[in-house]
C-alpha cells in the first residue's frame, strides 16, 4: 500500500499540490478500483477543475490496473449563521419601511403640482 500511496502522491505534486499539503488529500481506494480523493477545506475555493482532470488521466493512464474511476470529494459544511435578536431586525424593517413611506408621499406630491 505504501508504494501505491507514494505513487499518488508523486501525481498529485506532478500536477502542482504543494508536497507538503499532499498528506491532507484523503485517498480511499475501493475493491471495485475506484478511488476517492477528499480535497481538503483549504483547496475547496481554487480552481481545480484542470489539475483534478489532469490527475485523473494520469492516474487512469498509469495505474490502470489499481484504479478505473477516479471520484473528487469536495465537502462544504454549513457556515453557522450569528443570531440577531427579532427585536433588531423588525427595528430595521420599521425604520425600512417609513423611509420609504417619506418617499412615495414626495414622489406623489410632485405628480400632483403638474
Amino acid at each position: 500500500i505504501d508504494e501505491f500511496s507514494d505513487k499518488i502522491e508523486y501525481f498529485m505534486i506532478s500536477k502542482g499540490i504543494p508536497k507538503e499539503n499532499a498528506s491532507e488529500f484523503i485517498i480511499n481506494h475501493a475493491k471495485d478500483k475506484t478511488l476517492e480523493i477528499t480535497v481538503p477545506k483549504m483547496f475547496l475555493f481554487q480552481n481545480l477543475t484542470y489539475l483534478k482532470f489532469g490527475l485523473a488521466m494520469d492516474l487512469q493512464t498509469h495505474m490502470g490496473d489499481e484504479i478505473e474511476d477516479v471520484k473528487f470529494i469536495e465537502v462544504y459544511e454549513k457556515m453557522p449563521i450569528p443570531q440577531t435578536p427579532t427585536e433588531s431586525v423588525m427595528q430595521k424593517v420599521d425604520e425600512y419601511n417609513k423611509e420609504h413611506e417619506h418617499d412615495h408621499e414626495h414622489e406623489h406630491d410632485t405628480e400632483e403640482s403638474d
